[in-house]
């Protein structure tokens, strides 16, 4: 509120709240935030998980967690492909049903029994988050004029 406040009253703001009206930006906006929450989110509470519960030492837990980090660094490439020939709707739709998955394997299972299941849902979450990448800079870039591209990517 105090950014907004403050933002909409300088000469050359940081950054140009007219940015917002477009409703690609604010979408690409909206699903970089929800990713990247996610991400943070994932991230802190597998760790806690990993230690705490299954008593791993945070190296170990760490190589647990390569699989996501594996599948982002693989799915991320193949995305920009896939926006680049068909558009960033069908990356969105298979990034959004690929964490969902995920989120559903880890909300379902017995994690202090089923490693395949475990491992199962890191992969998924780094195909969707590997995904997600593309999509957002594409769509918050198409909908800003050239001039301001590059500050609708930073943004994003």
């Amino acid at each position: 509120a105090g950014l907004l406040y403050y933002e909409r009253r300088r000469v050359q703001p940081l950054i140009d709240l007219r940015f917002f009206r477009s409703a690609p930006f604010s979408g690409a906006t909206v699903i970089a935030v929800c990713a990247f929450a996610s991400l943070s989110g994932f991230l802190f509470l597998n760790t806690l998980y990993l230690q705490n519960v299954r008593g791993l030492s945070a190296l170990h837990a760490g190589l647990w967690m390569l699989p996501m980090a594996a599948m982002t660094l693989v799915f991320a490439p193949l995305s920009g492909r896939l926006v680049g020939s068909r558009g960033p709707r069908p990356s969105l739709l298979c990034a959004g049903a690929a964490m969902a998955a995920s989120g559903l394997v880890f909300a379902v299972f017995d994690g202090e029994s089923h490693v395949p299941l475990l491992f199962t849902g890191y992969v998924l979450f780094g195909v969707g988050f590997g995904l997600v990448n593309a999509p957002i800079t594409n769509t918050a870039v198409s909908g800003m004029p050239r001039s301001q591209a590059g500050v609708a990517a930073a943004v994003a």
